[in-house]
This record gives C-alpha cells, sequence and structure tokens, in this order.
C-alpha cells in the first residue's frame, strides 16, 4: 500500500470498493406522542415494499413483513438489526429486524401493553408508519 493510500485510509477517504450491501438497513425508528396516541415511523435506508403484517390490530406487539427493493441490494445477506428509538414517547420498548427470507425482513415491533394500532405504509416507499390508538391516557 502506497503512504498516499495509507494517509487517505487515515483521513478516511481511501477509495472503496462497491457495496455488496448497505450496513444497517434501518435508517430511523421514532416514536412521538400525538394526542391519545403514538405514532411510529419505521424508515428504510433503501426502497422496500409491504408484504403483511401480524396480528391484525390489536396487540403488544407486531412484526412487518417487508420485501426488499433494488437498491437494498436484497441478493446479499441481510444481518439483524436492533435500532435505537428516538422521539418523546417511551411506550414503544423494543424494534428488531430480522432476515425471514432472500430479500425479505421482518420488523417486530414491542410496546409491552395491549392495543389497538392502524398500519400503513410511507408514501415514498421506504418504510410503514405505526399508530397505537388511545396509548395515553386522558389526564
Amino acid at each position: 500500500m502506497s503512504a498516499l493510500a495509507i494517509l487517505a485510509s487515515l483521513m478516511g477517504g481511501a477509495p472503496q470498493a462497491p457495496a455488496q450491501g448497505l450496513s444497517r438497513l434501518i435508517e430511523v425508528v421514532d416514536a412521538n406522542t400525538v394526542d391519545r396516541h403514538v405514532n411510529i415511523l419505521v424508515q428504510f435506508r433503501c426502497g422496500v415494499r409491504y408484504v403483511t403484517h401480524s396480528p391484525n390490530d390489536l396487540g403488544s406487539s407486531m412484526a412487518v413483513r417487508m420485501r426488499l427493493g433494488p437498491d437494498c441490494n436484497a441478493g446479499s445477506s441481510v444481518p439483524s438489526e436492533r435500532p435505537s428509538i428516538s422521539g418523546n414517547s417511551d411506550l414503544l420498548r423494543s424494534a428488531q429486524l430480522e432476515e425471514l427470507a432472500p430479500g425479505e425482513v421482518t420488523v417486530t415491533l414491542g410496546w409491552g401493553q395491549t392495543l389497538n394500532y392502524v398500519l400503513a405504509p410511507t408514501t415514498d416507499g421506504r418504510g410503514f408508519r405505526v399508530r397505537l390508538l388511545d396509548a395515553v391516557p386522558l389526564l
């Protein structure tokens, strides 16, 4: 390795080989309290397509199955992730991503108490939103 390549490497500017896959698929998990509800956003670093989720609309956790888009390098293996959770609500206790099959992942969210919820894919095709209904008691 040349001295220039070593210097560039130390400064973080070394030329890199083409990416074999994204280091982390989930960009953000955000949970915010709005009125009596908690709004959760799961945003990916690449395009994804909603496949299914369970349970349907009531539970203390949910699993969402997503198909990875071509910009996710869907042919490569996907490591499990436990992304950090941001936002002003501490109701969302856990988030985990696991590969289900080649090109498909499951995101499991847990909130510790049985609640009704609704789910919708994001309009930009990079994630999904969940609203936990009546999650915050009236004061």
